[in-house]
């Protein structure tokens, strides 16, 4: 998906986006631990779900060939 010459820039800005949403995530969490036990398993449990459409879609994405 991404030329090779730009794998590594690629590479990076994902891995920083994802390491941003990880700590957000977190934080979050920590956050609704305080306020309610209930609403940060629901948050959780919904964020999961929500995923799974996207999963699938980028799971039939990359089935497709891309030309170098």
């Amino acid at each position: 998906m991404v030329p090779k010459a730009g794998r590594a820039t690629g590479y990076g800005i994902f891995e920083c986006s994802f390491g941003i949403f990880w700590f957000l995530g977190s934080w979050l969490m920590g956050v609704l631990y305080d306020v309610s036990i209930p609403a940060m398993v629901a948050i959780s449990v919904l964020a999961q779900l929500s995923s799974i459409p996207l999963y699938l879609w980028s799971s039939r994405a990359g089935g497709q060939k891309v030309q170098p």
